[in-house]
Parts: C-alpha cells; structure tokens; sequence
C-alpha cells in the first residue's frame, strides 16, 4: 500500500514507544507527537541515570589524617629474641586533605604486638570521635611496617561506614616517662557511608 504525504499510520501496538508514524516524502517517519514524547523520555532515562549515579559517585570519600598517640606499654614477657606486650593510647588527630574530614578526631586504641627476632606484627581497635560525639571504630592489623586499617563499626553520621586505609610512622621520640612511648602517624585511606 502506497501512503500519501501526510498520512498517518498505525504500527502494531505492543511496542507503543515507536508505534505512530506519518509520512513525508514517501518516507515512514514519527510523528511530531511521537517525536516529543521520545525526547521526554529520553530526557527522563538521563535525568534518572544522573540522579542514580550521583550519589554513588560521591559516596567514596578519600581521607588523609595525622594521628599523634601517647601510649602506656603493657609488657606481658620478654626474653632473648621475643617480646610480647599489650598497649592503650589516646590522642588527636589533624588532616592533611582539603575536605578536613577526621579533623581535630580524639583518638583511643588497644591492642597488642609481638617482637620476635626482630620481626613485629600488632593487632588493634581505633577508637575516632568527633566533635559532635558520633564515632567510627577501625581493626588494625600490622605485619612488620605494613599496617591495614578496616571501619568495622559507626554510630550517628558514620553508621554503616565502610572502607580501608593504610598507616605508617612518620615521627617518634624520647619517652616523656618511663613505661610508655609518643609516635605519629600518618594515616590515608578511603571509605563510603551507608545511604539514607
């Protein structure tokens, strides 16, 4: 069937999206309604994927802190070529990245490390809080210089926390007293928030 200028026709209706056309030409071409409503579709669709896609995209955040501890040294037994002792420490931390998250955090962490021929491996708990009283807590896990540090735990605005960084001693000095040890680190990571 030949179709004149103008014409409308009617498709089969299960695929609606493309089912009106009208001819120009002598060409099968949609309709100026149907071409509307494809570009509100269309429009939609990327309205949507934007929406969706933003707060996945800024969920990452990157955090880069120094934390400075005073530590009370626990000794559990030492003898030639293997120590073993337990550690509490508080402290503050300051950050290096622009968007300041974990600044001016009060710090508090437990554990334990084991020296053997030299060779060290620690195990802890990190306690932040911050200013408005919610905190987050991180599992440190060390083998030698190599420290990982987990979120396991939030409340507040850092519940459902999760992420990962690394530590690594930037500065230690003389013990103010005897049975304890001062250390500063420098502690950069990432982690994303659970979605409200």
């Amino acid at each position: 069937m030949k179709l004149k200028k103008g014409e409308r026709v009617e498709l089969d209706d299960f695929n609606w999206f493309f089912s009106r056309y009208t001819t120009e030409g002598g060409h099968i071409m949609p309709s100026r309604k149907r071409k509307l409503e494809s570009r509100i579709i269309v429009g939609l669709m990327s309205l949507l994927g934007v929406v969706i896609f933003i707060p996945i995209a800024q969920a990452q955040q990157i955090y880069d802190i120094c934390e400075c501890y005073s530590f009370t040294l626990k000794p559990l037994f030492e003898s030639e070529g293997m120590t073993a002792l337990g550690y509490e420490a508080t402290g503050i931390a300051r950050s290096y990245h622009e968007n300041k998250v974990f600044d001016n955090f009060t710090l508090h962490n437990v554990g334990n490390r084991q020296i053997t021929d030299g060779k060290g491996k620690a195990h802890g708990y990190f306690k932040y809080l911050d200013p408005d009283g919610d905190l987050f807590v991180m599992e440190g896990i060390a083998e030698g210089a190599d420290v990982t540090m987990t979120f396991i735990h939030g409340t507040g605005k850092w519940k459902g926390i999760k992420g990962e960084g690394k530590i690594r001693l930037i500065t230690g000095g003389k013990p103010i007293l005897p049975g304890t040890a001062q250390r500063c680190y420098r502690h950069a990571g990432s982690f994303e928030l659970l979605k409200k």
